[in-house]
């Protein structure tokens, strides 16, 4: 058998001085509580029932927590929240409960949506136009979703997509923690390697050579938030090593 523990998102009126929709600071309170006390509810319910089915695949999806977090960065931060929510429930609309629906569908099959998929045009614009990158955050969270033991809390189903390794050309290594705040470590680097960091739209903020052995650690304070590419080179220039990364607020 296999469990899913869905993760909404908590009402939205205790956080509501003046009605909907939230204020910048009502927004941020109530984000804090939906990554916190709300979050950790959840992760106590998911716990319960893991160990009352100690032989079954139980799984959690944190659906509201990893959409929500989506929303903060550059451009999805743009579409305005009366066009996500319809009011202080909260009921969502359909870009917000299509981005549930994108998260729950990588978590229960473990892999990304077919690349011929096409969104209907209800959806809000900056989500089509950027859905690569919103599928690319969803899915990296749902992949580093770990307990204390580093075991993924989201898939089921075996993939190489569901650890925090990631290997090509037979090198193995790991990034920690992602999404980070701006410190970012690497395990498993040769020494000698080149590290490139990229923006989306490819252009290439930081480029440097690993002269020492180690852990290797690279500081994206000051970059805005968003998702960048880690590229990992070997002396023939050779790309040996790629991942996702996401930067949150500071």
């Amino acid at each position: 058998l296999e469990f899913f523990v869905y993760e909404n998102w908590p009402d939205m009126a205790p956080f509501l001085n003046n009605g909907f929709p939230p204020s910048e600071d009502e927004w941020a309170d109530y984000l804090a509580y939906m990554n916190g006390d709300f979050h950790d509810w959840f992760l106590e319910y998911y716990y319960a029932i893991a160990e009352a089915y100690p032989n079954s695949c139980v799984k959690m999806i944190p659906v509201g927590p990893v959409i929500n977090s989506l929303l903060t960065f550059e451009p999805f931060n743009q579409i305005p929240i009366e066009e996500l929510y319809e009011d202080d429930a909260p009921h969502g609309r359909s870009t917000i409960y299509f981005l549930g629906a994108l998260a729950t569908y990588m978590a229960m099959y473990a892999e990304k949506p077919p690349s011929n998929f096409e969104v209907d045009a209800i959806i809000h614009p900056i989500i089509q136009q950027n859905l690569d990158n919103a599928i690319e955050y969803i899915f990296s969270r749902l992949i580093d979703f770990t307990d204390q033991d580093g075991k993924n809390i989201a898939f089921c189903s075996d993939t190489p997509a569901s650890t925090n390794f990631t290997q090509k050309n037979g090198l193995q290594a790991i990034v920690y923690p992602n999404p980070t705040n701006g410190e970012l470590t690497i395990d498993g680097l040769e020494k000698g390697v080149i590290v490139e960091i990229f923006r989306v739209d490819g252009t290439i903020i930081l480029k440097e050579r690993k002269t020492l052995s180690g852990p290797y650690s690279i500081n994206l304070h000051g970059y805005p938030n968003g998702l960048y590419q880690l590229v990992v080179r070997d002396n023939t220039y050779h790309i040996v090593f790629e991942k996702k990364i996401c930067k949150i607020v500071d």
